[in-house]
């Protein structure tokens, strides 16, 4: 039943990112382009993957919403915060798995919309890390500089690799965006429909009956 319940809980969060990300899709199409069948159908793909590979960043480092706010009010605990580099203990197991956590962003990123450059890449990466970071002051989860430096360097590492591999293999391009910060508002609106829309505890409440 605990199965059943967390898997509930994971979907109710999945689709709190989803149909924010399907709206704008929607809305960018009917707005910016037009394109044959085809290629909207190759696009759509590429961009639902972009959309999933979100979804798993935010449900893993667990980004806070606005129930948590509502939950553990506005304060701040400053040891929860860490905004020198470095400072604390070694974690390289976390500095691994954060740096790989961005790398699909700094790969996909210039993979689906091939007018992105490096300097691009690197920017909506750290973007989001801030992102995350800041609204991790809602919750009990650190906010700590050094997880937005290894997810930066992660994005880094991941447009390498983008380049690395296009520059064997033939690619064919998936897309061109006709809005040029289309891929910081498909992570603005999933990041805010996550926010605004997934409470978490309420749900719980209701599944666990606590």
């Amino acid at each position: 039943m605990n199965d059943i319940n967390n898997w509930i809980l994971i979907g109710y969060e999945m689709l709190s990112v989803l149909i924010p990300f399907f709206i704008t899709y929607v809305i960018l199409q009917a707005v910016f382009r037009k394109d044959e069948m085809r290629n909207k159908k190759r696009k759509l793909i590429w961009n639902f993957i972009f959309a999933i590979y979100i979804f798993g960043v935010l449900h893993f480092t667990g980004a806070g919403t606005l129930y948590n706010i509502k939950m553990y009010g506005l304060k701040i605990n400053p040891n929860e915060v860490n905004l020198i580099p470095f400072s604390k203990d070694i974690d390289v197991v976390g500095y691994v798995l954060n740096i790989m956590l961005f790398i699909p962003l700094g790969f996909l990123i210039p993979l689906i919309w091939t007018s992105w450059n490096k300097w691009k890449s690197v920017i909506i990466g750290s973007s989001f890390s801030i992102l995350i970071e800041l609204s991790q002051l809602f919750n009990t989860r650190c906010t700590d500089i050094d997880d937005f430096i290894t997810n930066t360097l992660g994005a880094i590492l991941g447009y390498c690799l983008y380049k690395m591999i296009n520059r064997r293999v033939k690619k064919k391009d998936i897309q061109t965006s006709y809005l040029e910060i289309e891929p910081f508002i498909f992570i603005c609106a999933m990041f805010l429909g996550r926010f605004f829309i997934f409470n978490e505890f309420g749900l719980a409440k209701i599944l666990y009956k606590f």
